[in-house]
């Protein structure tokens, strides 16, 4: 395929027929770095120490049980120094820091303030708050990272001065990421999600247009769709349950929006422009809507280079080689593909191909510079503006730390081969009719282990397809293969939203302010149950019935949850100062 060779989140794609061509795998010891490290993180709230724990016992294993070569490798480029040289990597690294940079200066020039009251005005309580927080949200589908980061960050005064807790905030920001960037063409997943369901397809010889299945299977995507329904239903009916309930309890009765003492800032601090500023909801609107602008362009443009330089490459190769030749035959069937695609399906294909770590930083400097024009038009002089920059970005500076070890831990387990063992033993008890629902249960499981939804893609794909396509006997499209291929994309999206390692869910908790373990904590009965419901749908689904029948029939079983399960967080609260 054209675009075989695929790089995002950390996790190099190479999909081959049988997917065997990976490094030695070290099986069911796999599981230990990860596990080890969740549970040291739920324990003893310490993301740090656990993360650095889960790479050294990584290590370990690798280095043959050498506590001494173990920890060299841990701290020096082996690891720790291999994962922050990864292009990516350091370059989701950099966007978190200039994105806490941007907010430094929007609050400086005085854009939060005046967005906080302009939306005060309009959201006199709690609800009206979170329901635009949902919506901001939703409405930033373009990329995961950033709809966790900016929404966060922009949100958080907000919140803040509405007594909403942190943990409130990091759910919605969470819950409104991964969920609804995986299943929107516009978005930085498309290409990862295509190269997985055309490589699979083209296993078992089915003639089919990727871009169609993939449209075909989002309304199998059940834990996506019901992950939104949930916030929704929690946001409007204003109740919660499970550890949620008892934070929400406890920033409305006393104001401690945070939780833990050393972390409370108050939002009159986050809130306070520079003295004689001229507020303007413009500081704010403008250097975002420049932020999105150049997001959208900048992947048009950097995957539009990089797919048009391959397809001349190809035409090249041809030319030289001949069309019959085996690097001939090759290139002509990228050129193939290239060409049968239609406009639309050609920039959805320059997106996805796009590098869009280098994009967001693209975005971000420029959003930044829009932002430092605001201000120096504004009143505020140019060294308070650099100020606030440097200021914005050092309260990154704990997220980076635990996204920089949460990184290398995952580079640890993708050396031993976990995905892949866990891929394999999923293979082993896949049956008819319950297809869909054990491919969602191997697929959550494999992301939540893994914290990466894009490699437990690559990897269940090429098992799944060819199982459900053996089952049906078919060589077309049928609804038990789209229910499978829904299951493994939308399963590996519950690992992306909830893994206490997974990038997004460090991001979430960070940009909203929120202590990480808190944000896992508070967020896991809220996902245990989409999650549960959407186990129920697959299982129907397998026996045939429409996806249209079922997702009514969920979101109507977690607006009922929610209803007579999940308790007013303000019922009865005596607030105090």
């Amino acid at each position: 395929m054209l675009i075989y060779l695929y790089k995002k989140k950390h996790f190099v794609i190479m999909q081959t027929k049988c997917m065997k061509e990976y490094v030695m795998s070290y099986g069911v010891w796999g599981l230990i770095p990860p596990l080890l490290a969740i549970i040291l993180a739920l324990l003893t709230k310490q993301v740090i120490i656990a993360l650095f724990l889960g790479v050294y016992v990584g290590s370990l294993f690798l280095q043959g049980g050498n506590p001494i070569l173990a920890m060299i490798d841990t701290i020096s480029d082996r690891i720790i120094g291999n994962s922050l040289a990864d292009s990516w990597n350091i370059g989701v690294i950099l966007f978190c820091l200039l994105i806490g940079g941007l907010v430094g200066i929007i609050t400086k020039i005085g854009g939060t303030a005046a967005v906080a009251n302009a939306v005060a005005k309009k959201a006199q309580h709690s609800k009206a708050t979170l329901f635009w927080t949902a919506i901001l949200g939703i409405l930033m589908f373009i990329d995961d990272y950033a709809n966790s980061i900016i929404v966060g960050t922009t949100m958080r005064p907000i919140t803040d001065k509405q007594r909403i807790s942190r943990e409130k905030l990091a759910y919605i920001c969470d819950s409104t990421a991964a969920p609804i960037s995986s299943m929107m063409p516009l978005s930085t997943w498309i290409a990862a999600e295509l190269i997985a369901i055309a490589g699979a397809l083209a296993i078992v010889g089915i003639d089919a247009n990727p871009f169609v299945v993939f449209f075909q299977t989002i309304p199998y995507r059940f834990y996506s769709i019901f992950a939104l329904v949930m916030v929704f239903s929690v946001v409007l009916l204003n109740r919660d349950f499970g550890p949620m309930y008892h934070a929400e309890r406890r920033a409305r009765s006393t104001g401690d929006v945070a939780g833990v003492p050393s972390d409370v800032v108050s939002s009159e601090d986050l809130l306070k422009p520079a003295e004689g500023t001229r507020r303007s909801v413009w500081s704010m609107i403008v250097p975002i809507v420049v932020f999105i602008i150049i997001t959208i362009a900048g992947l048009f443009y950097s995957g539009g280079t990089s797919v048009e330089a391959e397809y001349q490459g190809n035409l090249t190769v041809v030319a030289e080689y001949g069309a019959e030749s085996a690097e001939g035959v090759a290139a002509a069937e990228d050129i193939a593909f290239y060409d049968s695609l239609t406009t639309v399906q050609r920039g959805f294909l320059y997106i996805g191909n796009s590098d869009a770590s280098v994009v967001l930083n693209w975005a971000s400097i420029l959003a930044i510079i829009t932002a430092m024009i605001f201000g120096v038009t504004h009143g505020v002089g140019f060294t308070k503006i650099l100020e606030s920059f440097v200021e914005g970005m050092k309260t990154m500076l704990l997220a980076v730390t635990i996204l920089a070890l949460a990184l290398a831990l995952k580079d640890v387990i993708s050396t031993m081969g976990l995905g892949e063992w866990l891929g394999d033993q999923a293979a082993s008890f896949l049956a008819p009719s319950v297809l869909p629902m054990l491919v969602f249960i191997s697929a959550l499981g494999m992301a939540f282990a893994t914290g990466t939804a894009w490699g437990t893609n690559a990897i269940l794909m090429p098992i799944v397809i060819p199982v459900a396509a053996s089952i049906g006997a078919s060589s077309e499209v049928t609804p038990l293969l789209l229910a499978s291929i829904g299951a493994v994309l939308t399963g590996a999206v519950f690992g992306d939203h909830c893994s206490p390692i997974s990038d997004t869910t460090i991001l979430s908790s960070s940009g909203s302010g929120c202590d990480h373990v808190s944000h896992v904590k508070t967020q896991a009965p809220y996902a245990m149950t989409v999650a549960a419901v959407s186990l129920v749908a697959f299982l129907f689904a397998g026996f045939g019935v429409s996806p249209y029948i079922l997702i009514p029939l969920g979101a109507c079983a977690i607006l009922g949850i929610v209803r007579f399960v999940g308790r007013n967080p303000e019922e009865g609260v005596q607030v105090s100062n």
